[in-house]
């Protein structure tokens, strides 16, 4: 036997009625609408280096509704400048009030290899970790980088080797640099 249609209910009315069908517009015309979502900038800081000095691992800040995207990255022969990146979808439905941090990881076309690092939050508001590898940097970010992980970074030696000047030996927070050689 096949279904039978509902028939609608006569207490409903007129009123009734056209409430029904402007219940039934609304909720069609708002399916359609395109959910719009904006991308911000975020927070991140310095997580580590490969031993290739080709993949970086930064860390950066979101929570809620928002999703880590890929970073921009800008390369050239003497500096790498990272931009991290949210994307918050424009959602009608509350969100969670977490933060979260999230592991991303930076492929270079080239090694670092001394290169200036520019981006990064080194505010104190990420978590803290121990001291990531920094191998590779500048002896300039190295510091800074070990100082907002809470380390006391130190050069504590020195190498000849050809190129920019970067870090080429770590100890925790000791460095040996070389470069400009």
């Amino acid at each position: 036997m096949p279904p039978v249609p509902a028939k609608p209910s006569r207490r409903l009315g007129r009123q009734g009625a056209i409430a029904g069908v402007m219940t039934t517009a609304v909720l069609a015309s708002a399916s359609t609408v395109p959910s719009r979502a904006a991308e911000v900038q975020t927070q991140w800081r310095f997580g580590g280096i490969s031993p290739s000095q080709s993949t970086l691992r930064i860390v950066t800040r979101g929570g809620g509704c928002s999703k880590s995207i890929p970073p921009l990255v800008e390369e050239t022969a003497s500096a790498v400048r990272i931009t991290a990146r949210n994307l918050n979808p424009d959602v009608r439905a509350p969100c969670t009030a977490d933060i979260r941090f999230d592991t991303v990881y930076v492929q270079l076309a080239a090694p670092l290899s001394g290169r200036r690092l520019s981006g990064a939050s080194l505010e104190r508001q990420m978590p803290p970790s121990p001291p990531p590898r920094v191998v590779g940097l500048s002896p300039g970010d190295a510091v800074t980088v070990l100082r907002a992980a809470g380390a006391s970074p130190a050069i504590v030696g020195r190498r000849t080797a050809a190129g920019l000047r970067r870090v080429v030996a770590q100890r925790g927070a000791r460095l040996v640099v070389g470069g400009n050689g």
